[in-house]
């Protein structure tokens, strides 16, 4: 078995919980655990796994204090405050596992956890033409001025991260892993170190790695609608009739009023989708292309975002889709924007492509 398990415990312990498999690693993984009591330890810890048709057993040992901000001492303390061993035992099933937890140092509880790759693509908010949503998504972005956009070519292309795309779960693993390999190749192609102690220079790495083809917990947004509206057009076929493209609009900054994102590092336990914006001096794109990014360390983006809205009773995702055969109009009038590839991606690429587009069919 394999993937990616999210939900809560409750006992002398209650918190979210999340647990990870990647798929070349089926029945091995990492258990992430947030405390709901900011005084008790959060941690990560590995699990193995045995089942026998519905009957889930799960062996957790090498369990590790996650407390970024914490000092060496406060650390320490809080590990001596972490089991040796822990199981969870309890029936599995196509939506996920219910049953018991115990730890050796006394502590028990219940656990309830949803099967996150039953993935299903939602239904569009709203679909409209292409000269009704220029008019639309205006008045959208005058009256909020904080909303990003992402554009998707294809309606059932659902929101995931190229992390999550590639059968990878676990962001514990990808940090000791892959991203110091990927620091070791960087560094001399682009003639600077990375410093991996060091938040900003950490995420500049991922988001310079993220736009050259290297798989990131990262999703790519942009300040501007039409943008993105480019984005979900450009790589069509001029001929395309079926179909519908799709326009992700989401309200960031009541998702940062109402606390959502709020980070500390990539191994972050608690299920999370948290906007930022990096600067880097190695990823020109980012500016012409009005750049945002989003870490996240769930499979199914949406399903997690429908949740917080009806616990919130707050919308913050609105998906707008469009008929794909209106590529032409749109990318005739995009290019009257200044929004072309030559003005997106800046170098001989760019400009060969924004040709293309314009003079071959």
């Amino acid at each position: 078995m394999w993937g990616q398990w999210c939900g809560v415990i409750s006992g002398t312990n209650s918190g979210s919980i999340v647990l990870n498999i990647d798929a070349d690693s089926e029945n091995i993984g990492k258990i992430l655990f947030a405390d709901s009591d900011p005084d008790k330890a959060s941690f990560f810890a590995n699990i193995n796994i045995v089942h026998e048709k519905n009957k889930f057993t799960g062996y957790i040992d090498n369990f590790v204090v996650y407390s970024p901000n914490s000092s060496a001492q406060q650390v320490k303390v809080l590990q001596d405050t972490l089991p040796i061993q822990a199981q969870i035992l309890g029936d599995i099933n196509e939506d996920g596992i219910n049953g018991i937890w115990r730890c050796n140092n006394d502590t028990q509880g219940k656990i309830e956890l949803t099967y996150l790759e039953n993935y299903t693509t939602t239904k569009s908010d709203k679909t409209m033409s292409w000269s009704k949503f220029q008019s639309w998504i205006l008045r959208q972005k005058k009256d909020n001025p904080g909303l990003i956009f992402r554009g998707h070519s294809d309606a059932l292309y659902g929101l995931k991260t190229s992390f999550h795309r590639q059968e990878r779960r676990d962001l514990v693993r990808y940090a000791d892993q892959d991203i110091p390999e990927l620091a070791k190749h960087v560094t001399p192609s682009l003639g600077r170190n990375f410093n991996l102690f060091d938040a900003n220079e950490y995420s500049e790495l991922l988001y310079i790695a993220q736009h050259h083809g290297f798989p990131t917990p990262l999703l790519d947004w942009t300040e501007s609608p039409f943008v993105a509206a480019y984005f979900s057009f450009h790589q069509l076929d001029k001929k395309a009739e079926s179909g519908n493209i799709r326009v992700f609009m989401f309200d960031q900054v009541l998702w940062r009023k109402n606390d959502h994102a709020s980070v500390r590092n990539i191994a972050e336990p608690k299920p999370s989708f948290c906007p930022f914006v990096i600067f880097s001096r190695d990823n020109p794109r980012g500016l012409p292309q009005q750049s945002h990014v989003i870490y996240s360390n769930i499979y199914n983006i949406e399903a997690y975002i429908r949740f917080i809205e009806e616990k919130d009773n707050a919308k913050y995702l609105t998906s707008i889709d469009i008929k794909a055969s209106e590529r032409n109009n749109a990318m005739k009038d995009l290019e009257i924007m200044g929004i072309t590839a030559s003005t997106l991606f800046p170098g001989l690429d760019g400009v060969c492509q924004a040709i293309k587009e314009k003079n071959f069919k």
